[in-house]
């Protein structure tokens, strides 16, 4: 065979194996994604510690391919937030700008001081989001009560109440309702953060000697809210947040131990 034609070959071969090498690494890739997936939507509806640790695994086999895959760091937060790694969730969210799931996760490390300083920096970076999206009145809306409960956790009430702007009368009602729970939160306020206002302590309450026609607009005239609602036959109960208790007593609800 002549030297030219074995060039040629050669050329062609390594040209095989360049354009292969890529190909070959998407395929791989791709397949390390999908099984990690697979695995985080097992572990997302299944409370058995295996699953999760299984799905991690999986997040992490993939982690070094997954270069353009923004939501895989995303779900292994979750992830590893369910296992109570705050840790290691930090760690994973370094680079972002996450700063309330900053705060969030330094409450549960119990480094308040942090906690604090995270929401201090958060509050001008939402200043900034509200401006923009002022077209959009819910969003604008919510983003204020942000920016309140911020205030708020910093002991800085006249700030936080200039954000609570009056919802008008012809407000979307489950809307309506969305916003006034940062309100009654906020109003009820004694300590704690984002980790009391998003899964702080609550109370079992029951319903005996109230009227189920009544319940909802007691609720409202007394600005308080409840996280969970179960009946069994007349059997009603509520859960309801610490802060609001005295409230619950006063309208005529039970505690049930």
């Amino acid at each position: 065979m002549e030297k030219s034609v074995i060039k040629k070959l050669r050329i062609v071969l390594w040209a095989f194996i360049i354009i292969s090498i890529p190909a070959g690494y998407y395929i791989y890739s791709a397949s390390l994604l999908d099984k990690a997936y697979k695995a985080w939507e097992v572990a997302s509806i299944s409370d058995k510690d295996e699953d999760i640790e299984f799905a991690l695994n999986k997040i992490e086999e993939a982690e070094p391919f997954a270069i353009f895959d923004k939501n895989l760091v995303n779900i292994k937060v979750q992830l590893l937030y369910r296992k109570k790694e705050y840790r290691k969730v930090l760690e994973a969210i370094e680079e972002k700008n996450l700063l309330i799931y900053k705060g969030l996760l330094y409450e549960h490390l119990d480094r308040s001081d942090s906690a604090a300083i995270c929401y201090e920096k958060a509050i001008p970076m939402l200043k900034n989001q509200q401006k923009k999206i002022k077209k959009d009145v819910h969003f604008a809306n919510e983003i204020g009560r942000q920016i309140a409960l911020c205030y708020t956790f910093l002991s800085q009430t006249d700030s936080a109440n200039k954000y609570l702007t009056k919802i008008p009368e012809d407000y979307d009602p489950e809307l309506k309702e969305w916003l006034l729970q940062y309100d009654y939160y906020i109003e009820n306020y004694v300590s704690g953060g984002y980790k009391d206002y998003l899964e702080g302590e609550t109370l079992l309450f029951g319903t005996d000697s109230i009227s189920n026609m009544n319940i909802d607009s007691l609720f409202t005239a007394n600005r308080f809210y409840f996280d969970n609602h179960s009946s069994r036959g007349n059997k009603h109960e509520y859960e309801i947040k610490k802060i609001f208790e005295q409230k619950a007593i006063s309208i005529g609800m039970n505690r049930i131990e």
